[in-house]
């Protein structure tokens, strides 16, 4: 794996017009979910019963709709277009077949961690691409898992290189906008809080971006060896 030529794509997907629309797209359906949870929460407090039950079935929605959009944005970073299509063709079944590959590979990097760190790392990064290749490539589930394992051979640590890369960008940027909005919590009025949130919601919006973009990024790199 080419580390500079992967680290360079996927800050050029992440930046591109396509990686734009991606985190208006985000920002717009995660303020819709957070927006539902509050006004029934302000609208209903007589009736605390009523308030809870909607924003427990917040979640499963949320999840749903944070694995649909995961599935478009790879699509979308990975032809450089945006379609609406790629956030609906096969969707019923590659979205459980990325789901399911996520919680295993999930699964095999939280036990390798917890055993003996190594493992885990080892896991993190021979299954980074599993969901790429189910979502791009029409993989099952076990066969993008040995796919990935196959493909990251002698790749591995680049691709743990660049997770401490992603790991420190993420800190650092949103690190600041996360102090931020806790003084002006304290001591600002809710106009100027609010702002504040918005702007490090919409930057914590692009570091995921910028992490689906790296992962595409690799899958690329290494498909064409």
């Amino acid at each position: 794996m080419d580390f500079g030529t992967v680290v360079k794509q996927a800050f050029s997907k992440t930046f591109s017009k396509e990686g734009f629309k991606l985190s208006l797209l985000t920002w717009a359906l995660t303020g819709i979910l957070l927006l539902t949870v509050f006004t029934t929460a302000f609208t209903q407090s007589q009736t605390s019963t009523t308030s809870f039950w909607v924003a427990l079935l917040t979640i499963p929605v949320a999840i749903v709709a944070a694995v649909l959009i995961w599935i478009g944005s790879i699509r979308v970073l990975h032809e450089e277009t945006f379609a609406w299509e790629y956030f609906t063709d096969d969707i019923a079944g590659t979205f459980f077949t990325a789901l399911g590959a996520y919680i295993l590979a999930g699964i095999a990097t939280t036990l390798g961690l917890v055993l003996l760190i190594i493992p885990g790392i080892i896991a993190y990064t021979a299954l980074y691409i599993a969901i790429p290749l189910v979502v791009l490539e029409g993989k099952h589930v076990i066969e993008s898992l040995r796919t990935s394992w196959s493909r990251t051979q002698g790749s591995r640590l680049a691709i743990f290189g660049l997770g401490i890369l992603l790991w420190v960008i993420t800190t650092a940027v949103l690190a600041p906008f996360q102090v931020a909005t806790v003084i002006l919590g304290t001591f600002t009025d809710p106009v100027i809080y609010g702002v504040a949130v918005f702007l490090a919601s919409y930057v914590g919006i692009y570091t995921q971006i910028l992490t689906t973009a790296a992962s595409v990024a690799v899958y690329e790199d290494l498909s064409k060896e």
